[in-house]
Order: structure tokens, then C-alpha cells, then sequence
């Protein structure tokens, strides 16, 4: 099911893109641009990674800001940020062309994304959980190559 909702979820959001985004592509063109997305989103999907929503999400998302639907595209675009922190630069990068329709729009719905697990879990666990990830964030340096060493070898 799992990998079945991310492939859904990948060719949903490209064929919206294609429509939004791309509405003079040939049939041609995107029977390629299929082909091109199929085989690189098949390891994905073989190793039921979550890159395939990732993407999905960032296409729906910015389909949907192609569309000026606004609180579809924010939506979308927080979600990528939900399953994974980089990605969310997507919809920042999506602020840049609508600044004052998408931009209070998706803090909102990041800041949902991030207040679901007090939902779903004890606030003090919750809490816990946050302090913890910014304390990594704090003392992660990846500019020292003997230091990554160092943190594999431990």
C-alpha cells in the first residue's frame, strides 16, 4: 500500500504539473517526460523511500501555485517539509512569485503540519522530541570531513 500511494501520489502530481504548468507539451513530450520520471522514481518506489511523496507533494504543489490555488499549493509544499526538512525550500522558492498569497499561507499550514504530533502524543514527550532535534541541529557540523569520520567510526 505504501508504495502503491507513492507512485499515486508521484504520477497524480506530475500529470497535474503537466496540465498547470506545461499546457503546450505534445503527447509526444510527455509520453518522454513520463518515461523519463517512471525510471527514475522505480528505485524509489522498488525501496519504498519516501523521496516519492517528496516529489509528488513539490509537483502537486507547484501545479497548484500555477493554478493560484493558494491554500492547495501550501498545503502540498508544507507537506514536503513535513516528511523531510530540505525540501521545504521548494515552497520558499514558490514565495518568491507569489509573496503575499502563498507566503502567510503555507507558515500556517507548516505550522499545522508541525502542531499534528502534540495531537497525537503527549505535549511534554512532544516537547521532548523538538528540544532533542534542535540540540542535533546545534552540534551537527559537516564541514569538518574527519569529524563525519569520526561520527561513523563512534
Amino acid at each position: 500500500l505504501w508504495r502503491a500511494a507513492g507512485v499515486a501520489v508521484i504520477l497524480t502530481g506530475l500529470r497535474r504539473f503537466r496540465r498547470d504548468v506545461l499546457p503546450g507539451l505534445s503527447e509526444s513530450r510527455t509520453g518522454v517526460l513520463f518515461a523519463v520520471a517512471a525510471v527514475l522514481a522505480l528505485p524509489a518506489a522498488n525501496n519504498g523511500q519516501v523521496n516519492l511523496f517528496i516529489a509528488g507533494s513539490a509537483l502537486h504543489g507547484l501545479a497548484a501555485v500555477a493554478g493560484k490555488r493558494w491554500w492547495a499549493a501550501a498545503g502540498w509544499l508544507a507537506g514536503c517539509g513535513w516528511l523531510k526538512v530540505y525540501p521545504f525550500a521548494v515552497g520558499l522558492l514558490a514565495c518568491l512569485i507569489a509573496p503575499r498569497q502563498l507566503a502567510p499561507r503555507l507558515v500556517v499550514a507548516a505550522g499545522v503540519g508541525f502542531a499534528v504530533p502534540f495531537a497525537c502524543q503527549g505535549p511534554g514527550y512532544v516537547w521532548a522530541e523538538y528540544r532533542e532535534f534542535a540540540g542535533v541541529l546545534r552540534t551537527d557540523d559537516r564541514t569538518d570531513p574527519s569529524a563525519q569520520q569520526r561520527a561513523v567510526l563512534d
